[in-house]
């Protein structure tokens, strides 16, 4: 995982926590606000109409859940305009009526960090983890099996972005 994929992740999961909310430093302080107030507007769509799909790890745990591995999945898949693979998950999760707002709040996100040239992560990672989850082999990833997300990275990038 990179820093992109890092602070999507840390955003999905500080939406709970007011604290954490809204405090970036740096010339794209505007961009990561707006992407945390689209990512926070997906999942509370999502929330509505399946509480139980948005599932988070602890702000500060190495492993990914799930549903936080579809996001970046979904994302990396939508910003290289694979619209088969982004309609296969949002069919999963949304009913008909909400599909094109969901699409709408997807290709939000991904105008947003492609306006702020982020590099984003590797998809084929994306795809073999969800793969073995689908396969039923485990249901939370240790990010530092195959990434380099661990708990001291994912504090220096955080540092540089958030405010302490």
């Amino acid at each position: 995982m990179n820093s992109t994929d890092i602070l999507i992740v840390q955003m999905m999961r500080n939406r709970t926590t007011s604290s954490a909310r809204g405090s970036y430093v740096g010339k794209k302080q505007i961009l990561y606000i707006r992407l945390e107030v689209k990512l926070e507007k997906f999942i509370d769509l999502l929330i509505d109409f399946d509480p139980f799909a948005a599932r988070f790890s602890h702000v500060l745990d190495p492993s990914m859940t799930l549903f936080e591995l579809q996001m970046l999945y979904l994302l990396s898949e939508a910003r290289k305009k694979n619209i088969l693979a982004v309609k296969e998950l949002l069919n999963w999760w949304f009913p008909l009526d909400v599909f094109s707002q969901a699409l709408l709040i997807i290709n939000d996100i991904v105008d947003i960090l492609n306006l702020s040239n982020e590099r984003w992560g590797l998809e084929s990672q994306y795809k073999e983890k969800l793969l073995l989850a689908y396969a039923g082999r485990s249901r939370s990833f240790s990010t530092t099996e195959k990434t380099s997300f661990d708990a001291r990275q994912s504090a220096s990038v955080l540092n540089t972005i958030f405010i302490h």
